[in-house]
């Protein structure tokens, strides 16, 4: 079966797709999906977007935690905005260095 999510990164004339398809199981983990897409990168999925892409299956896991942490587990599930602006602000990068509230600002008052 072939799953089809969105990549937020994408912009028009940059030669990148719309959408990342892949044909691999995903790993259901604390309500995201991780898929295996390509070898050696993993994409930590929710509500149809990728939040963020690591080289590990770990790391994906850990983002999934960090995400939850910071936004709680109720929104997190509920916002289905929230993978997009969290990937277009680079959110599990930031809130390994800053507090969960300065992540939350970054994230909440992004135009995208």
């Amino acid at each position: 079966m072939t799953h089809t999510y969105k990549n937020p990164w994408w912009r028009p004339g940059r030669g990148m797709a719309a959408e990342y398809w892949c044909d691999a199981k995903p790993i259901e983990y604390r309500s995201f999906q991780i898929f295996n897409r390509i070898p050696g990168q993993w994409d930590l999925v929710k509500h149809g977007c990728c939040v963020t892409q690591l080289g590990g299956l770990a790391g994906a896991k850990n983002a999934a935690d960090l995400l939850i942490s910071v936004f709680g587990e109720e929104r997190v599930n509920s916002d289905r905005d929230l993978p997009e602006r969290a990937a277009k602000t680079h959110a599990t990068y930031h809130a390994r260095f800053e507090s969960p509230a300065e992540t939350v600002a970054r994230v909440d008052g992004c135009q995208c």
